[in-house]
């Protein structure tokens, strides 16, 4: 359980750290000769009753112009303890330290007056009851206060206890996600080496473990590590550590706020959506605006877009100079570009966001699901209630998931059945089954139409029926659609895919029932052939087609895409043409240029067959004669022109 002191510069935070745990946080020679704190200070407590709980206190910065060290150790954070001098009460930096912490989601206080020794007893209890006031409005529940003296020790007894108590009834957080930590300090240990310390934010680590340094994207591994002040084999979440690193880096490369990330995590984005808690400030607020944003231990210039019109919760946009490392549900201060004036706080929805102008009505329905805090529910309500189609991908990352967890969760909360998730090239996407098949019903009632309508052409260009479907179809998942009808179809009934263009199964534009029959004897013989593609002065011989009823029949069936033609004297079946083009990858997998010979005695066949043969590639543009040689130079034309 961590514990972060916040308050007024000496009010004597650091003082009733040691006081309760008997160490002495200010480590730095500058801190103990001012008699101030510079930087964050940690201290640990373990009570004998709990042999496995141990108390972490953050003892951060009071002074006005240590402030963003004092944001930087606030995250991770299980309380604050508001920590009021007897003698000087309420303060600026009092107020300011405790929107810090509430901004960055902390619900939990607890009020320490101290220098009780300093004051008489009407002025601690009048300090007491503004403190208690103050707190009430940052928590529902009833607040807690001790009067203690650092000097005297009286009630530290008692605050010791409490807390000790609190522990006891403290729920750890699960581990979940992948393994996240912001590094707050870097050193290098005489015989050690390299150490980084921080608090992890997600997953957990083991010693052995190999962990992502970003920005720099270096592979690093965890030689050894301590926890909360113990030598330890395991972190996880919510716990400081302090990790001994070996690999390719030096501590001079390692910068504040560089984030320690497991393999497979996200690695950053320069735009992120969020919602912003915005308060009062002299600074006006305005689209564009340049500001510093604090995540995590580091704090960047930013950028301020606003994407709704609420005056206190806002959905904003926050562009960076540089890529940041956040998932969905961290949490982050905004001040103005001088840093004078804390703006606001917030937590992060689309943590690898596009960037945009307006905020459009299903952006609105997604980032709404991502400010609850269950991610099956939220699938739930995106994908079965709303409707949505989802980058799944994408979703899963935002929520610093593995495949493993997400599925996981989606078996617990019996949605797996629920959900298709269909794969394109470019992703896998996530959809309600009901929708996906609806999509599928869409797809071919559209294609069944159009044939309706344009009877003599042989099918509809793939992004036209994507077109033609928009208005109620994510065009994303087209030809995820068009896979499964090409394979299952629906009730039965098939779509086919030639040379890009989409028809159903069986159907041949402008051919009459007797050239129907024709086509089905020429395509037999087509396809008993294989790779040595028959004349067409074959054919005529081996059918009773001759003469203009071939041409006839030839001419129907290159319309409809079922042929290609190869040369004035030969057709061939795009299946044929296809399995060919292989062959072409496989003897230039060899030997890169080939000649005539060379592909004959590969294929066994002609060579004046294959000398037609390789002019028809060079036309479709997927080879090229180089002198007495051909080379491939386009290779995604087999797929483009005879699929």
């Amino acid at each position: 359980m961590i514990i972060a002191t916040a308050g007024h510069v000496d009010h004597g935070k650091t003082s009733l750290i040691k006081q309760l745990t008997g160490v002495e946080t200010d480590r730095l020679d500058e801190e103990k000769r001012r008699g101030l704190s510079i930087d964050l200070g940690f201290a640990y407590r373990k009570p004998t009753s709990e042999n496995d709980k141990v108390l972490g206190f953050i003892d951060v910065p009071g002074h006005q112009r240590f402030i963003n060290t004092m944001i930087s150790g606030l995250s991770g954070i299980d309380m604050g303890m508001l920590v009021v001098a007897a003698d000087d009460g309420i303060m600026p930096q009092t107020l300011e330290h405790l929107d810090i912490m509430h901004l960055l989601g902390i619900q939990a206080f607890i009020g320490v007056i101290t220098k009780t020794d300093r004051a008489d007893k009407v002025r601690t209890e009048t300090v007491a009851s503004e403190v208690a006031a103050l707190l009430g409005k940052y928590q529902a529940n009833e607040v807690t206060l001790f009067p203690v003296s650092n000097t005297t020790g009286e009630g530290i007894d008692e605050l010791q206890s409490w807390l000790d108590q609190q522990l006891s009834v403290h729920k750890k957080k699960p581990p979940q996600g992948y393994f996240r930590l912001s590094i707050d300090r870097s050193f290098n240990l005489k015989g050690i080496g390299l150490v980084v310390t921080g608090t992890v934010m997600a997953g957990e680590v083991s010693e052995g473990d190999s962990v992502r340094l970003l920005p720099q994207d270096i592979i690093l591994r965890v030689r050894g590590m301590h926890v909360q002040d113990e030598p330890a084999t395991h972190a996880d979440t919510g716990v400081r550590c302090a990790l001994n690193l070996s690999g390719d880096i030096e501590k001079a490369n390692i910068d504040k706020g560089d984030w320690l990330i497991g393999q497979g995590a996200e690695s950053g984005s320069c735009t992120f959506t969020a919602k912003v808690q915005f308060l009062d400030t002299p600074v006006k607020r305005r689209h564009g605006m340049p500001l510093k944003l604090y995540l995590g231990a580091r704090h960047i210039p930013a950028k301020l877009g606003f994407l709704s019109d609420d005056a206190a919760q806002q959905l904003v946009q926050i562009i960076t100079e540089e890529p940041v490392c956040c998932c969905r549900g961290e949490r982050f201060i905004l001040r103005d570009y001088s840093e004078k004036f804390l703006l606001g706080g917030g937590n992060v929805l689309d943590p690898a966001a596009q960037r945009l102008r307006k905020l459009s009505p299903d952006y609105a329905n997604l980032l709404a699901t991502l400010e609850l805090n269950d991610f099956a529910q939220s699938l739930d309500t995106l994908l079965i209630q709303i409707g949505a189609v989802i980058d799944f991908e994408a979703y899963r990352s935002a929520w610093n998931l593995s495949d493993a967890e997400a599925d996981a969760l989606l078996q617990k909360a019996g949605l797996k059945n629920s959900l298709e998730f269909p794969h394109t090239s470019e992703s896998r996407f996530a959809l309600s089954s009901d929708r996906w098949q609806d999509m599928h019903n869409m797809v071919f009632q559209a294609v069944k139409t159009w044939q309706g309508e344009n009877t003599d052409k042989p099918g509809i260009p793939v992004d036209d029926l994507a077109k033609l479907v928009e208005e109620d179809f994510d065009a994303r998942l087209i030809k995820a659609v068009l896979d499964v009808l090409t394979e299952k179809g629906v009730a039965g009934n098939k779509l086919e895919v030639a040379g890009g263009l989409v028809k159903q199964a069986g159907f041949r534009a402008g051919m009459s029932d007797k050239v129907k029959e024709q086509w089905q004897q020429v395509e037999q013989i087509l396809q008993k052939q294989g790779l040595e593609i028959p004349l067409l002065s074959e054919l005529e011989n081996k059918t009773s087609i001759r003469g203009r009823e071939m041409n006839h029949l030839v001419n129907a069936a290159l319309k409809a895409g079922l042929l290609h033609r190869v040369s004035q004297k030969r057709v061939g079946l795009p299946d044929t043409l296809l399995a060919l083009a292989e062959k072409v990858q496989e003897i230039a997998e060899n030997k890169p240029e080939f000649s005539v010979i060379e592909f004959k005695n590969y294929i066994g066949t002609g060579r004046n067959y294959v000398i037609e043969l390789l002019d028809f590639m060079d036309r479709v543009g997927f080879t090229q004669r180089v002198g007495n040689e051909r080379k491939i130079v386009d290779a995604s034309v087999p797929d483009r022109v005879f699929r």
